[in-house]
């Protein structure tokens, strides 16, 4: 009798990963925000410089007992996690002088600009100065072989 080969189907990776990975990022944002909030309940002296950085790693781990207590152990570890993200971003400000946080608007991500026309009296709307003196270059469509 001839053996018989099977074949196992193989399948692309699901949303499966993501929802075993989801909660535990979802605690990892929350500590990271709760260990960075701490400080500033604190003195200045706790939450300036490198003793800033320990007050945010030792407040991570206290959320996370807590977390762990409310939320079962992907809680605690989840927190534990972000919160010790928090410290090493802010150890690494410290260290290099670069901050790696807050991104408060998106200005200056690309070359592009809107102008607002806007009315000089009472006449009709114009266009700032800057884009009139260029005409309507790059407004409505390109030439062939422009782009």
């Amino acid at each position: 009798m001839a053996h018989r080969r099977t074949h196992r189907r193989r399948r692309n990776p699901g949303l499966g990963q993501l929802k075993a990975t989801l909660p535990t990022a979802l605690w990892a944002i929350g500590g990271g925000a709760g260990a960075s909030t701490i400080p500033g309940f604190l003195p200045a002296t706790f939450s300036a410089g490198w003793m800033g950085v320990l007050t945010i790693a030792g407040g991570a781990l206290l959320l996370s007992m807590a977390a762990e207590k409310v939320g079962g152990t992907k809680a605690g570890e989840g927190v534990l996690i972000g919160g010790l993200v928090a410290a090493g971003l802010r150890a690494i400000t410290l260290a290099t002088g670069k901050s790696f946080g807050g991104f408060t608007s998106l200005r200056g991500y690309g070359p592009y600009s809107f102008p607002l026309p806007s009315t000089t009296g009472s006449g009709p709307l114009q266009l700032p100065a800057s884009v009139a003196a260029n005409g309507a270059a790059g407004m409505g469509r390109r030439a062939r072989g422009a782009w």
